[in-house]
C-alpha cells in the first residue's frame, strides 16, 4: 500500500489527477509550480520524486510530463475519496497516516474532490442514528445552511452537530471545552454496511 503523503504532496497529487481527468494529459513541472506558487522547478521535481517514492506515481524524470498515476480510476465522472479510519487525540486535524484507502465516488455524491470518509469508532462520533462501523462522507466547506449536520473535531473527539445559521459559528450541542473546535465540514452521507446474522 502506498505511504501517506504530506499536505503539499497530497495537493500536488490531486492537481495532477484533476488535470489529467480534465485535459487527458499531465501538467508540466512548470504548470505545477505556477499552481502552487513554487518558483523552482527543482523543488517541484523533488515533490514529485517524494510522491513517486511513496508509491502514488511513476516518473520519467527526463520528460516534463512524464508522470503516470498508479492504481487510480481516471474517470471524469468520479472523485477518489480518502477513507480515514481513526482520529489521533494528539492532532487537531485528521492525519494522512490514518488514511486506510480510497473509494471512487460519483462526483454528484461526493460533492467535492476534498470530500473524505471517516469511519466511526466507539465513543468517537456522537450523533443520532450513527453507529460504530458507519462511514460519514464529509464535504469540507466554509458555508453551511441552517440545521446542516456538521462534523466537528475537538481534541481527539469527532462529533456531528447541527449548524445554527443565525449565530455564525455557534453549533448546537458542541459543548464547552478547553480545546479549540475545528469544523471538518458538512456531513453529506452516512454509509452503513448491513450484515446478515447476529
Amino acid at each position: 500500500m502506498p505511504e501517506p503523503l504530506t499536505p503539499i504532496e497530497r495537493k500536488i497529487y490531486q492537481f495532477i489527477v484533476d488535470h489529467l481527468k480534465q485535459e487527458t494529459y499531465q501538467p508540466s513541472i512548470r504548470e505545477i509550480g505556477q499552481k502552487f506558487g513554487i518558483r523552482s522547478t527543482k523543488t517541484v521535481s523533488e515533490h514529485l520524486q517524494a510522491i513517486a517514492r511513496k508509491g502514488h506515481i511513476a516518473r520519467e524524470a527526463s520528460r516534463s510530463r512524464g508522470v503516470k498515476i498508479l492504481g487510480l480510476n481516471l474517470s471524469t465522472e468520479t472523485y477518489s475519496v480518502r477513507v480515514y479510519g481513526a482520529v489521533r487525540d494528539s492532532n487537531p486535524m485528521l492525519d494522512e497516516r490514518d488514511v486506510e484507502g480510497t473509494v471512487e465516488l460519483d462526483r454528484a455524491l461526493a460533492g467535492s474532490p476534498d470530500s473524505f470518509f471517516l469511519r466511526v469508532r466507539s465513543g468517537v462520533v456522537d450523533a443520532p442514528g450513527v453507529s460504530e462501523g458507519d462511514h460519514l462522507l464529509i464535504e469540507p466547506t466554509e458555508s453551511f445552511e441552517d440545521h446542516d449536520w456538521v462534523a466537528v473535531q475537538q481534541g481527539g473527539t469527532v462529533r456531528v452537530v447541527r449548524w445554527r445559521a443565525g449565530s455564525g459559528a455557534e453549533l448546537e450541542g458542541a459543548g464547552e471545552g478547553k480545546s479549540p473546535i475545528c469544523v471538518l465540514g458538512r456531513v453529506r452521507v452516512v454509509v452503513r454496511r448491513l450484515r446478515a446474522g447476529p
